[in-house]
């Protein structure tokens, strides 16, 4: 009997060491689990830092042009007469640049808005007296500002007057100034099925349409037209006189929907000069190489509205 309480005694002291054993254990885990929720709240306070640290530093800026085009953009400087900055989507590839006379606004991610509404001199025309609207070197230097937009836009595919000339006649045009009309065209965006128009030769503003909207094209033969100008007469007085028959090759453009209703555009392909008329008979003609980019673009315009 004393033997049995005995081993009661002792199975129930050594039971009692054990569930003591047993709390000091849990508490040991307790502390240790709390301790390894800390380090866990830490880590993930570290990575939210971290994430919004890398994002604010590749943070998306738009650029709004003022055809009306948004670029996905990281500005990276801004000058005086231009801003340089990479594309959102490929910020490892070359600085792209723009004009400022070419932006609307820039959005930028973490610090407002810039806007560029009234910038409109280029570089070339304020540091430069020599330089006019009308001269080759300014011609040349806003076709090349135009085609670095339309590269950048994503209009990469053109049909162009001057791209049908051979280098004699594109010789003869640059010595005459004229090397404007001859970029006169249209640009496509194909990935974003988008047409930008250059409506004539005066004009770098180019008019953004989407594919759908395009209800019709054609050509417009404006040949024997006469061209009324007002002049002053021996008295002084002005008087409206007809100078000379206008030669030359428009196209028509119709675009709309049910919601907006029609709007014509006019492409002004070839707007006669003095003293250089559109005439297959003239030996300097262009006749031929115009008519054919007026098909090319009426083919080209057929398989869009096609499609």
């Amino acid at each position: 009997m004393y033997q049995c309480f005995k081993i009661k005694e002792a199975v129930a002291n050594q039971s009692g060491a054990m569930e003591a054993d047993t709390i000091s254990k849990n508490g040991r885990s307790s502390k240790s689990q709390k301790s390894r929720e800390s380090i866990m709240k830490r880590i993930f306070l570290f990575f939210v830092v971290f994430c919004v640290s890398v994002a604010s530093t590749f943070a998306q800026d738009v650029i709004r042009l003022k055809n009306g085009i948004e670029i996905e953009a990281l500005v990276q400087e801004t000058g005086e007469d231009d801003i340089k900055f990479k594309k959102y989507d490929n910020p490892d590839c070359r600085d792209y640049t723009l004009k400022k006379s070419e932006i609307n606004m820039i959005i930028y991610a973490n610090s407002g808005k810039e806007e560029f509404i009234d910038v409109e001199l280029t570089t070339m025309r304020r540091t430069s007296r020599l330089v006019t609207k009308s001269s080759g070197a300014y011609m040349k230097q806003m076709f090349q500002d135009f085609e670095n937009r339309m590269n950048i836009c994503g209009f990469k595919n053109r049909i162009i007057v001057y791209d049908l000339l051979d280098n004699n006649t594109r010789v003869q045009q640059e010595r005459l100034n004229d090397f404007g009309w001859c970029t006169v065209g249209i640009w496509f965006n194909y990935d974003k099925r988008l047409v930008a128009l250059r409506l004539d030769k005066d004009s770098w503003n180019e008019i953004i349409i989407p594919f759908g909207k395009i209800l019709k094209i054609s050509d417009v033969n404006i040949e024997g037209l006469s061209k009324t100008t007002i002049a002053p007469n021996l008295f002084g007085n002005y008087v409206a006189t007809t100078r000379e028959k206008i030669k030359g090759v428009q196209m028509r453009i119709v675009t709309g929907d049910i919601n907006t209703g029609t709007q014509p555009y006019t492409l002004v392909l070839y707007d006669r000069y003095p003293n250089s008329p559109l005439d297959p008979s003239y030996s300097v003609s262009h006749y031929h190489k115009i008519k054919k980019c007026v098909q090319s673009i009426i083919d080209e315009f057929e398989l869009i509205m096609k499609h």
